[in-house]
């Protein structure tokens, strides 16, 4: 474990010891606000985007925490059988989460808004 952090550690250490220069006070630098939300509509869509993102993210977290659970078990029938259940919850999460996106662009076509996950432009 302390080889593991010591690595995380070293690798941290070094991307930023060797990251870019950033000039913030150069001359040429232009400031673009970020364009505000046309309407509610579009605040909804990317709150939506936003929101269905963070679920995936955690699925894959789920999968990928119950695939370390399994390689770890040392062939321990529970510990093995916690990680089946969990990726198969997983997995269930992913669908349910694709389904979710489905619906949302068919009511969100259906009414005219713009589809989450498209630029609002």
């Amino acid at each position: 474990m302390k080889k593991f952090f010591l690595a995380s550690f070293t690798s941290t250490v070094s991307w930023l010891a060797f990251a870019g220069t950033v000039h913030a006070q150069a001359d040429s630098v232009t400031y673009h606000p970020a364009a505000p939300a046309a309407d509610l509509s579009a605040m909804l869509s990317n709150a939506l985007n936003v929101t269905l993102g963070m679920l995936g993210v955690i699925a894959l977290l789920a999968f990928i925490w119950a695939g370390f659970t399994w390689m770890t078990s040392g062939g321990d029938a529970g510990k093995i059988t916690k990680a089946k259940k969990t990726m198969i919850w997983a997995v269930a999460g992913l669908v349910i989460i694709f389904a979710s996106y489905s619906i949302l662009v068919l009511v969100f076509n259906a009414f005219g808004y713009p589809t989450p996950g498209a630029s609002a432009r």
